[in-house]
């Protein structure tokens, strides 16, 4: 391995000009889109629910992104709207109650797959 990255989060957009929609957000996924130009094995490791859109893992898979990572849990996956006005000023705001966001955020080498645990970085 490579590289992992941590965290998946779905944004719900809620710019001016346009309805809202989901796109695939956190951290996480950002980087590792990015860490594919340079390197072969780039995993992604965060707790997600059964609720993870299939276009998600289909988008991620078709990046060759690892998805061993992925712990599929009994709680929501990870939801927040990004609100964008017109200044343009930005704000963050949790769907997702408190605890499962803490919950859902928790990390443990001890729950990553082998291949995770000894990356380059």
């Amino acid at each position: 391995m490579d590289y992992i990255n941590f965290g998946v989060t779905l944004d719900h957009l809620d710019l001016p000009v346009e309805p809202e929609r989901v796109v695939l957000g956190g951290g996480g996924p950002q980087t590792a889109f990015g860490l594919r130009l340079w390197a072969d094995h780039v995993g992604l490791a965060a707790r997600v629910g059964a609720d993870l859109p299939d276009w998600v893992w289909a988008w991620l898979r078709a990046a060759s992104i690892d998805t061993a990572g992925l712990a599929v849990t009994n709680r929501p996956t990870l939801r927040a709207r990004q609100r964008f006005d017109a200044a343009p000023q930005r704000g963050h705001q949790w769907l997702t109650p408190g605890p499962v966001v803490s919950a859902q955020l928790a990390r443990s080498a001890v729950a990553l797959p082998p291949a995770f645990r000894a990356p380059r970085g």
